[in-house]
């Protein structure tokens, strides 16, 4: 699973930096960041972090002019796909979306869950006072 999404977040990243025609670029651009929003309708919520994953990425970021000739429209929507799947505070725009806005089916960000698993797991000790502990195995 983590290969496919730095597969994907790749393979967007190079879509728009192989595109020699700054024009063409920012179609290109424009059209993943369209995507990017249906993901986020469809609930694909480990697809659309992916993919804003590749377009932050920072051979993507270097391209100035081809970001000048998007709509604002859609670098707005992108802005706002960026706040969402922020890191800052825990994922939590991500988080409260989730509880608060999403109804099944969802597709998960993977990577929140495996952060939230490592925490659990590095910063709960396996025993207390010699006995398991029952805490640690409930949190996981």
């Amino acid at each position: 699973m983590i290969n496919h999404f730095n597969y994907i977040s790749r393979a967007v990243a190079s879509m728009i930096a192989q595109e020699p025609k700054v024009r063409q670029r920012a179609k290109i651009y424009e059209k993943l960041i369209l995507m990017a929003e249906h993901l986020k309708n469809l609930n694909s919520f480990n697809l659309l972090v992916a993919v804003v994953s590749g377009m932050n990425n920072s051979g993507v970021g270097r391209l100035k002019w081809t970001k000048a000739r998007v709509p604002q429209r859609s670098m707005l929507i992108l802005e706002s796909l960026e706040e969402l799947t922020s890191m800052q505070n825990s994922y939590k725009n991500y988080r409260n979306l989730i509880t608060v806005n999403s109804e099944p089916p969802l597709i998960p960000y993977m990577g929140v869950y495996l952060q939230d698993l490592t925490f659990i797991e590095d910063g709960n000790p396996d025993q207390v006072d010699e006995l398991i502990n029952f805490s640690k195995r409930i949190l996981v």
